[in-house]
């Protein structure tokens, strides 16, 4: 009657005298038998050897019971191999306890007789079947409950509670004898989530693998916690359950921690999305991985090609600010990993496929985390770049016209007591590229008059807060004499002044051709008074030929009015001579 399935058996340290009555009672029941002196050899069979049956003999071997088991159990293929402990019934109560932990099966008791070996060995083969036919075996108790750090809590079909592990019980706080028969209500929080997980029992009990769910429990001191339960159904060979095995762990500070974490994922993901600056995370190969909604937008290209970008050029075209295009190596994010630091303020351009340039300034630093290169994070400044360029352009203008008016720029700091020239008034002055004067240098460039109208006008202002605009003679530090025509504005802070700016202009020229105007109009004047005095006297010398000419008039009258009369006289005195 062969009711174990057993093929083959080891025996590690018999000699063979004791164990032929054993012996001869296996081969009777057609199994193979080896035999070995020590742990070491044994383990070389279990290699080679399906074997399912061990006998260690207590007495007899070089390893002790307790090193052999603990040598077999080292491995996880050797673990269910059905280990039966031979040993004297003193051994067997001082021991068994150590035994059992250890993964030990079955005990055979010392002297060995032939008749008590079958009886012991019948005894075994019916407790194995059992066992199997139970799905629990006392062996998975002992490498279960004794290795395993979740709780484990084994319930019958009526969820009443047959077992748990010293891991359950220093979870819960309650000894096995407190809680074995009653219903698993017992370490629930609630009698809801005992009445929600029993219908998720019945909706998986058809399940060939375990269900996982999360439930709140509640321990002796009635301290409540979230549990995670991995939830095993024992069944027998057609299928029918036959007792539940749960794994609990403590999950409260995971949750929490997940919460925790979902808190600050949601905090950073809004303030990811809000920034604005554009933010992208790439891999240690350049690939965008995440990127906000401000980089999309800046980025300027379509979605599905926005999954196969490159920060490092390939994927677009990156040019310097002066037009060129900018290599790979001098890229933020190729920097920032290669000199394993933050690069900061790095302008490049991004020519987009409508040929448009998208001007971004990009900082990078490495992440310390595998999987990932480096942040970068970078703003638009295509705006600002387009101001400079105006900026330059009116900067040029007026340096251009500052030029061809010999317009300059100059300030004093009183706090400082400093002057700053630009490099116009510098040309105006003579005097070195870089040279900046000190308030007593800058004076001494003006002349007597020049000089005392210049500081007058310098202390009414610092004085007054009133500025000035003035004309003044100075001499270059080459010698040559000028004229400038200087502006000058003073700067209040709480009723003093703490500085002047303004400007200085060359108007040597400008002076020159006065001067020679007002040369002209002197010259000009002085002819006028001399053509006006030639005009009144030669006025008074046509009035008295006038006045002559009036006389004479006078008397050329008279004479032809008395020839008149005399003609009249004579024709009177004819008539009288020749009365007719």
């Amino acid at each position: 009657m062969e009711k174990w399935n057993i093929k083959s058996a080891l025996f590690i340290a018999f000699d063979h005298e004791s164990s032929d009555s054993l012996s001869e009672v296996l081969i009777e029941r057609g199994y193979q038998i080896f035999r070995v002196s020590n742990l070491s050899e044994a383990l070389n069979i279990l290699e080679t050897e399906k074997i399912e049956l061990v006998f260690i003999d207590t007495a007899k071997q070089s390893d002790s019971a307790k090193d052999v088991l603990v040598g077999l159990n080292s491995e996880i293929k050797y673990r269910d191999i059905v280990k039966i402990i031979i040993a004297s019934p003193l051994e067997i109560k001082k021991s068994q306890e150590e035994y059992d932990k250890l993964g030990a099966y079955g005990y055979i008791i010392k002297p060995m007789s032939q008749r008590l070996i079958s009886i012991s060995l019948d005894t075994l083969i019916d407790q194995l079947e059992s066992n199997k036919q139970s799905g629990i075996r006392r062996q998975d108790y002992s490498l279960l409950f004794n290795n395993f750090r979740d709780a484990i809590l084994v319930a019958n079909t009526n969820r009443q509670i047959i077992d748990c592990n010293p891991a359950f019980e220093e979870l819960f706080g309650y000894r096995l004898d407190e809680l074995r028969g009653k219903q698993t209500v017992s370490v629930y929080a609630s009698e809801e989530d005992y009445k929600n997980l029993g219908t998720s029992i019945q909706d998986n009990k058809d399940s060939k693998g375990n269900f996982n769910y999360i439930v709140h429990y509640r321990k002796k001191d009635g301290t409540v916690f979230s549990g995670e339960t991995s939830v095993f159904f024992k069944q027998d060979d057609k299928g029918n359950i036959l007792a539940f095995v749960g794994s609990i762990r403590d999950v409260t500070e995971r949750i929490e921690g997940e919460k925790a974490l979902e808190i600050s994922l949601t905090k950073y993901m809004t303030l990811f999305n809000s920034l604005p600056i554009g933010v992208t995370v790439a891999d240690e190969e350049g690939k965008i991985i995440e990127r906000n909604l401000m980089a999309e937008n800046l980025l300027g290209i379509s979605e599905e090609k926005k999954k196969q970008l490159m920060i490092d050029g390939k994927s677009w075209k990156i040019i310097r600010p002066d037009g060129t295009e900018l290599p790979p190596e001098e890229f933020a994010r190729v920097r920032a990993l290669k000199e394993n630091k933050l690069v900061e303020n790095v302008e490049m351009g991004i020519v987009k496929e409508t040929d448009d340039v998208t001007w971004l300034n990009v900082s990078a630093t490495p992440i310390p985390l595998e999987g990932y290169g480096v942040v970068i994070a970078f703003n638009d400044i295509t705006e600002r770049k387009q101001i400079e360029a105006k900026l330059k352009e009116s900067e040029a203008f007026i340096i251009n016209t500052g030029e061809v008016a010999s317009v300059g720029g100059w300030e004093v700091d009183l706090v400082n007591q400093t002057v700053y020239w630009s490099d116009i008034t510098r040309k105006i002055h003579e005097v070195p590229e870089g040279y900046q004067p000190t308030v007593e240098e800058a004076v001494k460039f003006f002349p007597g008059e020049s000089r005392e109208k210049l500081t007058a006008a310098m202390e009414k202002a610092i004085n007054e807060g009133e500025g000035y605009e003035l004309e003044l003679e100075f001499v270059s530090a080459k010698g040559n004499h000028r004229w400038i025509k200087t502006l000058g504005t003073p700067v209040m802070q709480e009723g003093k002044c703490v500085r002047f700016h303004g400007v200085f202009q060359d108007i040597t020229n400008q002076k020159r051709s006065e001067l020679k105007l007002a040369k002209y109009q002197e010259n000009l004047e002085k002819l006028v008074v001399e053509r006006t005095q030639e005009l009144e006297e030669a006025n008074q010398f046509l009035q008295k030929k006038n006045k002559d000419l009036e006389e004479m008039h006078k008397l050329f009258i008279g004479r032809e009015f008395r020839i008149n009369e005399l003609r009249d006289e004579l024709a009177l005195l004819k008539g009288k001579l020749n009365p007719s």
